[in-house]
């Protein structure tokens, strides 16, 4: 299964596929809603190590951002998304949310190479853990979604711009 990933082209064989801006719309609002029920139930789910391991991750993205280390940037983040998937210990939210990241890593350039998107982040996925923290599994849900569509509008102002 390439799952869009592949296509075919007479005479060439099977390529790449090319991702439209209606590629970047359709994979953001699927993640939107999945990184939103991952925090949600997450909330609730968290354990000692997985937040220690947070606070890591979120330490190590405000370094990265500070000296705008756009690949470290990048990487943390998906360390950081990976831990609250795996803590909502959801086997299928696990798996649709693997396919959105391999969606996401499609996309030639990454939204942290936009300036001041890393230290936005950072705020922004702070903001998630402070309301899991506090047990508001709602205002964690809203959050992520809200950070989710940041990065949709962000990516389609890039691909506008020719970033």
């Amino acid at each position: 299964r390439s799952e869009g990933l592949v296509e075919a082209a007479p005479n060439l064989g099977a390529r790449v596929a090319a991702l439209t801006t209606d590629d970047v719309l359709a994979l953001y609002l699927v993640r939107e809603v999945l990184d939103g029920l991952a925090a949600r139930l997450a909330t609730t789910r968290m354990s000692p190590a997985q937040w220690e391991r947070i606070d890591v991750i979120l330490d190590e993205m405000q370094a990265a951002a500070v000296v705008e280390d756009t690949e470290r940037l990048a990487e943390l983040n998906l360390q950081f998304h990976r831990l609250i998937r795996q803590a909502a210990n959801n086997t299928y939210l696990n798996r649709f949310m693997e396919q959105v990241e391999h969606g996401v890593q499609r996309f030639s350039d990454t939204i942290f190479a936009y300036p001041g998107r890393g230290l936005d982040a950072v705020r922004e996925h702070h903001e998630i853990c402070d309301a899991m923290r506090a047990g508001d599994s709602a205002r964690a849900e809203r959050l992520a979604i809200e950070h989710a569509q940041r990065a949709r509008q962000l990516k389609l102002k890039m691909l506008i711009e020719g970033y």
